[in-house]
């Protein structure tokens, strides 16, 4: 009778143990948005904010989310972060995280950047632990984004390496346009089990080289977009949708997180 409730212990100890070890790798690959708010695509006397739109240097490397000044950026994944300042990029926030296991797992990483903050929540030069949905800093005019043709936005740029080390290593440089195997790797995933499945299409290409598109990432990622809003008066006119230039057949790119059982490629109800 003891041996048979010992040995029924310790089958419910090893259940609750297989169930806390997923539910903890489930929460560190939940991902989020990195604003509360959506105001749309930044498009104003500067130019326009999508992901590889023309620049007077070539290509712009990331997306542009406009939004007031001040509007808290939050962190889309949890892993490590540091803060920092430059000349073109203002203040910013480097963010590094393990991409979720359906789409490369713990050996690739993302390597998040966020630019022109008004504002930074982590300290200078030194790498920090977050979590998903952390507040790191906040919109602003920053660095080269200082013009008063330019409206206040979140420059987000995306970037994908092999290992924790090469992702904190990672510079931004916009002169940089190398590949890496590991941008590669992810492209197939999000082809197969994201893109296809639901016909989720861009007028541009999905990535630069080891560069993403940060919008398309989040989204088949499923970090929760806000839904898109109406912005201030002082940006109303400088704000363009998201379906300018996106498309999905299963979920409405402005209003919409992709539906849970399409981000793995499996079959789901279609939606408009």
């Amino acid at each position: 009778m003891r041996r048979a409730v010992r040995l029924a212990l310790g089958v419910l100890f090893m259940v609750v143990m297989v169930a806390s070890t997923a539910a903890t790798a489930s929460a560190s690959e939940r991902w989020s948005y990195v604003l509360g708010v959506d105001y749309g695509i930044r498009s104003d006397l500067s130019g326009r904010g999508h992901f590889l739109a023309s620049r007077y240097h070539g290509r712009h490397n990331g997306v542009d989310l406009l939004a007031p000044i001040g509007t808290p950026t939050l962190a889309a994944c949890r892993g490590r972060a540091k803060a920092g300042r430059s000349k073109s990029f203002g203040r910013w926030v480097h963010l590094v995280c393990a991409l979720p296991a359906r789409f490369g797992g713990a050996h690739n990483y993302a390597s998040l950047f966020y630019a022109h903050l008004s504002a930074q929540s982590l300290l200078p030069g030194r790498w920090v632990k977050v979590r998903a949905g952390q507040v790191l800093g906040a919109v602003g005019k920053s660095g080269n984004a200082s013009s008063a043709k330019v409206m206040p936005h979140l420059h987000l740029e995306l970037i994908v390496h092999g290992s924790r080390r090469a992702a904190m290593a990672e510079r931004h440089a916009g002169r940089n346009q190398t590949t890496t195997a590991a941008a590669q790797r992810l492209m197939k995933h999000l082809h197969k089990r994201c893109m296809v499945p639901n016909k989720f299409r861009s007028r541009a290409a999905l990535n630069r080289r080891r560069r993403a598109d940060p919008f398309v990432v989040l989204s088949c990622f499923g970090a929760q977009k806000p839904q898109l809003s109406t912005p201030p008066k002082t940006l109303r006119k400088w704000s363009r949708r998201w379906s300018s230039h996106y498309r999905a057949n299963t979920f409405n790119v402005d209003n919409q997180r992709l539906p849970l059982a399409r981000r793995g490629g499996q079959s789901a109800a279609r939606a408009k």
